[in-house]
């Protein structure tokens, strides 16, 4: 699959409601976090989306560039920070053999540094873990329908005050 025709997925994209009817390709996502609770919750969020299949999990840099090369998904959504290759990194030996899969980071990091890593990597979307689900969940159909992708900024740390 080349990039015309991820774009050419626009039309028979499974988030569009015309498609919902119509015999199509289920967008195929491949989860890579090093912290399998996160991957568990991903996946439960995207299950219930007939338009999105999560075909397998990664729960490193390297085992997620080892299961994208043999698996070749749509989108991955790929956590920064792992143990022994990072998301930048992986992000860049993924894209470097299939240059039509789209990438998303996904990550606690909200550094312009970190951001920066990912961009220059090749990843179409930034998004924060301090995001909600339906956050996500329209994040990924805007990166599938071709457009780019950061999360809004958000506080570095929530305040509670104690009521009286």
């Amino acid at each position: 699959m080349t990039i015309p025709d991820l774009y050419a997925m626009k039309e028979r994209s499974p988030f569009s409601a015309a498609s919902q009817s119509s015999a199509r390709t289920r967008v195929r996502i491949l989860i890579c976090d090093d912290q399998k609770l996160v991957r568990v919750r991903i996946r439960e969020m995207l299950e219930p989306d007939p338009g999105v299949v999560v075909i397998a999990e990664a729960g490193g840099g390297h085992e997620a560039v080892r299961l994208a090369l043999r698996l070749k998904p749509d989108l991955i959504l790929m956590d920064l920070s792992m143990p022994d290759m990072d998301g930048a990194e992986a992000t860049r030996q993924i894209l470097a053999r299939l240059p039509q899969v789209r990438i998303v980071a996904f990550s606690s990091d909200s550094s312009s540094e970190s951001m920066g890593r990912m961009f220059a990597a090749g990843a179409w979307g930034y998004l924060l873990k301090t995001g909600d689900s339906a956050e996500l969940l329209v994040s990924l159909h805007r990166v599938i329908s071709g457009n780019r992708v950061i999360s809004p900024p958000r506080r570095a740390h929530a305040t509670w005050t104690r009521p009286d």
